[in-house]
């Protein structure tokens, strides 16, 4: 019966991608019209299409009234480009919808003479304290590209700085009434209010930004400080960070005058940005990345070959093919197919098969986005693309594996034992180290759902946690199957998890344990790779062969 199963989940794995191509399921594509195969754009995403084109006159002209305003203001929102198409089109919408409009335009005008302030403020606190830092994107980049503070959409000011110089520059604007926090109910969940930080907290062990910084300037409306230490996880190592960091150019905003990268440089950050976002879980691809992009490489001769060199330089390379691909397809004849094939790499970078172009995926609703990207990480993982698919660990061999860490180095181990017919045994053993202040950890052992039409990430999920009143939780299928307490014995933990509750591409399960440490309250730190923040995992994953 077993086998039976396998061959049905192999057989389900290897259609379901033939399959998603050909055959669209109309009510999941938000009302979208499909021609044979084909997600047709929407007339409010033809217009923003244009919008950034610079060619939509004619088509807001001929279909002002045909447009759901309300809509198109939402994607205008999420694409960051309302004050964009309010300086220059504001004249084609319609009376009823003109004074939100109007309203919203004069927020974010509101904003940005605070930002300007801002502005001032910190790049004085930079400038007169010697910090390692330089002011990127914001107001900056929209003086740069439009010779107008309010053009560009900007909450926050972005300051990319040397880790070395982050404590003191978290001193200074605690000085200055800015407080540092995290979400109280979760790190990111602000619902429930603010958890205050007493130092400076990155977002995750090795995450590129911290924690914000934020300052009330009137009730409900603050200014927003993102501290980064690397270029998202492409640029992270302190020599290339430090060099990077160096290209710098003085720029004049009003009467300001800001050190930020040169052009060369904004370029790099730009493209690795939106190839960034386009490419993983948390945004998604957004127009007014590649329009900033485009506007850049407008106002400024491009010498693509420095471009080239400098991609080689921090391993970027097929990251700025990537961006450069969506580039053509939004803006016609943007760069050469020529220049583009220069940007190849024997870098062995995850490369995700999106299946829709560049122009559907902007307006793709985020969980369809996401549920695509999944099936694609799936595929990867149960195949040759992942490079151990030829050499999985035997269940019979009673393999032992290390539980990596990027901190402490603990030494943890994990044997696994499948003597038992039914039954699956992982003993875990933990660190004398780890177990003198254990409360601070947490150990998560999951297997991935193989099942391409699935949207869940695992067949098995546990949870180790060893705080007051230790516990296992197992979750099946998203499901709490059960919760336990947990029994040390010598250093030493036993997980049981049924084989039934495994699923396997021709018996091989992916599935990886790692480790958690509690930095604050509500505040965990993964110090293994992990799914959903280390790409590379899922072609580099631990299978088993049951």
């Amino acid at each position: 019966m077993t086998k039976l199963v396998d061959k049905y989940n192999l057989f389900r794995f290897t259609i379901s991608k033939y399959l998603d191509i050909i055959v669209f399921k109309y009510k999941k594509r938000n009302k979208k019209e499909v021609i044979w195969g084909v997600i047709m754009n929407t007339l409010e995403e033809k217009v923003m299409l244009s919008l950034v084109n610079n060619r939509a006159d004619e088509l807001l002209e001929i279909n002002k009234y045909k447009i759901e305003w309300s809509k198109m203001e939402g994607i205008l929102n999420n694409h960051k480009l309302l004050p964009y198409f309010y300086q220059d089109y504001n004249q084609f919408v319609p009376h009823e919808q003109k004074e939100k409009f109007e309203d919203l335009y004069n927020i974010h005008c509101r904003k940005i003479n605070e930002i300007y302030h801002t502005l001032s403020a910190i790049s004085a606190m930079i400038s007169d304290d010697n910090l390692n830092a330089v002011i990127i994107k914001g107001i900056v980049l929209s003086n740069m590209l439009h010779n107008n503070l309010y053009t560009r959409s900007c909450s926050d000011i972005d300051i990319l700085i040397d880790i070395k110089d982050v404590s003191k520059m978290h001193t200074l604007l605690i000085e200055k009434g800015y407080f540092h926090a995290c979400g109280k109910r979760s790190a990111f969940d602000f619902s429930d209010g603010y958890r205050y930080l007493n130092v400076p907290m990155r977002k995750d062990y090795d995450h590129h930004e911290y924690f914000e910084y934020y300052y009330y300037y009137e009730k409900d409306k603050y200014i927003k400080i993102e501290l980064q230490v690397s270029i998202h996880k492409s640029i992270i190592l302190p020599e290339l960070i430090s060099e990077f960091m160096s290209n710098t150019e003085e720029v004049t905003v009003k009467d300001l005058t800001v050190v930020t990268l040169n052009k060369n440089y904004t370029l790099l950050y730009l493209l690795e940005s939106a190839y960034n976002d386009a490419e993983w879980f948390h945004r998604g691809p957004r127009l007014n990345k590649y329009l900033d992009i485009y506007l850049l490489t407008k106002s400024i001769e491009v010498n693509w070959d420095e471009i080239l060199n400098l991609s080689y330089k921090y391993s970027i390379t097929l990251s700025i093919q990537s961006a450069l691909k969506a580039m053509n397809e939004i803006f016609e004849d943007f760069i050469s197919e020529d220049i583009i094939s220069k940007f190849s790499s024997s870098n062995n970078m995850l490369q995700i098969n999106w299946e829709i172009g560049i122009k559907e995926r902007l307006f793709e609703e985020n969980q369809l986005r996401q549920n695509r990207l999944l099936r694609n990480l799936k595929q990867i993982c149960y195949s040759e693309s992942n490079i151990n698919w030829g050499s999985p660990l035997h269940v019979q061999d009673r393999p032992c594996l290390m539980v990596s860490d990027a901190k402490y180095n603990f030494n943890n181990k994990c044997y696994i034992d499948g003597s038992a017919e039914d039954t699956l045994t992982f003993i875990l053993q933990i660190d004398p180290l780890m177990m003198s202040n254990v409360e601070d950890y947490q150990l998560v052992l999951n297997f991935i759902d193989p099942t391409l039409d699935s949207n869940e990430f695992y067949s098995v999920n546990v949870e180790i946690s060893f705080e007051s009143g230790y516990y296992i939780q197992v979750e099946e299928q998203g499901n709490v199957e059960h919760k336990y307490d947990l029994v040390i014995k010598n250093n030493t933990i036993e997980i049981k998890i049924p084989k039934k509750s495994i699923l396997t591409v021709e018996g091989k399960a992916a599935f990886s344990i790692m480790l958690k440490e509690k930095v604050h309250e509500g505040i965990f730190h993964w110090l293994s790779p992990y799914w959903f923040g280390d790409k590379n995992i899922w072609r580099t994953a631990t299978l088993l062969k049951l």
